[in-house]
């Protein structure tokens, strides 16, 4: 696991690659890899320097992180990344040894998905508030089964609008696949999101995999819905 600390209420971190085997740098493709996850991952809500043993191929990696909505900047001088991030904000600091054991494991310094589970007369509410990344989903639908099961009940709300960040599109698809594989139809499932950040992207991803789910902004309407006869 990275040792790493977030930075307070900030989301200011630090990547220290810059003492790393000479002689040995990351494949393009691993780049390319790393740098969409952090853009997903993260998006514009964490300020990320990376100091680099030295210019090339990390180059890449800000393109491709900045050209995805992340704001990232590479260099190999430390004194002008720390004035970029703000030198009086609390730093997480992440050694290229750590990139070494897990090349992707930076992603999880963000704090995990807050999931609070509130059980009402006739459905299982999951209220999410916080940082989240991919994983975090799949955590909470593999709980959201094991709960299911355990207490006999087949509707569930899931409740985003405590967020800190929008779910992109592309995480949308991805979430729209994960619930067709692992819910189905075995559940009724309602997500309730904020009014501008409603398009049905996921909904209708599920829906073609066989899922009975909905999604909306209106409270009441989507507790009606789910309890609605099936």
């Amino acid at each position: 696991m990275v040792d790493a600390q977030r930075a307070t209420g900030k989301g200011r971190i630090f990547i220290d690659r810059s003492s790393g085997p000479a002689g040995k740098p990351v494949e393009p493709m691993v780049v390319y890899r790393m740098a969409l996850l952090m853009a997903e991952s993260f998006g514009a809500a964490v300020r990320v320097a990376v100091q680099s043993p030295a210019a090339g191929t990390d180059n890449f990696f800000e393109d491709v992180a900045t050209n995805r909505g992340a704001t990232v900047r590479v260099g190999v001088a430390r004194e002008p990344l720390i004035e970029w991030l703000l030198l009086d904000e609390c730093l997480a600091t992440i050694t290229e040894s750590c990139l070494r054991i897990h090349p992707t494991s930076f992603i999880r310094v963000m704090e995990k998905l807050h999931v609070e589970l509130i059980e009402h007369p006739h459905y299982l509410e999951y209220v999410c508030s916080g940082e989240h990344v991919f994983d975090d989903w799949v955590e909470l639908l593999q709980q959201i089964r094991a709960d299911a099961t355990r207490k006999e009940e087949t509707r569930i709300l899931i409740n985003v609008l405590g967020l800190l960040q929008p779910i992109d599109n592309m995480m949308r698809y991805r979430l729209g696949l994960l619930v067709g594989e692992k819910i189905g139809a075995s559940l009724k499932v309602a997500a309730l999101n904020p009014a501008d950040e409603v398009n049905h992207f996921w909904e209708t991803v599920a829906h073609n995999r066989g899922s009975n789910v909905q999604a909306g902004s209106d409270r009441d309407a989507l507790v009606t819905w789910l309890l609605e006869p099936t």
